[in-house]
């Protein structure tokens, strides 16, 4: 089975390039295409919760500070997309979406497959994880593998 989508985050800091050349170069590997995804940061949910000692002044200018280190890192992150896009074979698409990176590259990952495993891994001993196997895996709409485990 190989990838037909590979997503890469690219988030404008060092390793960005590298990171989008690793994923280029992967998907030419499995004649894939790549979704290069920023997750911009909304500055509000940045700032911590202010209470005493910190006047509506100046927590407007930690905002602003914010908004503007958050417009950087994504015009960085653009630049990394625009320097490799169009090198090699390889189709590439952008996206920029805003809000907290865990629950942004969850949502988008989990679009391109599925897999039932045969137990939780976040529960068991960290011994036990190379035993987890595969119950179904769905790609592209597509059982690619069913262990006959589930009864539906």
């Amino acid at each position: 089975m190989s990838p037909k989508s590979i997503l890469v985050l690219v988030d404008g800091g060092p390793q960005s390039d590298s990171t989008l050349e690793t994923g280029l170069a992967v998907a030419a590997l499995f004649g894939a295409r790549v979704q290069a995804l920023h997750v911009q940061a909304d500055p509000a949910t940045l700032v911590p919760i202010v209470g005493e000692g910190m006047s509506g002044a100046m927590v407007e200018q930690v905002m602003d500070a914010m908004a503007k280190a958050v417009d950087q890192r994504a015009q960085k992150a653009r630049v990394s997309y625009e320097k490799l896009a169009g090198r090699g074979a390889v189709t590439v698409t952008w996206r920029q979406e805003v809000g907290p990176e865990p629950v942004v590259l969850a949502a988008a990952g989990r679009l391109a497959d599925l897999t039932v495993l045969d137990r939780d891994f976040f529960t068991i001993p960290d011994a036990d994880i190379r035993n987890v196997r595969s119950v179904l895996t769905i790609v592209g709409g597509k059982v690619v593998h069913d262990s006959g485990a589930l009864k539906v």
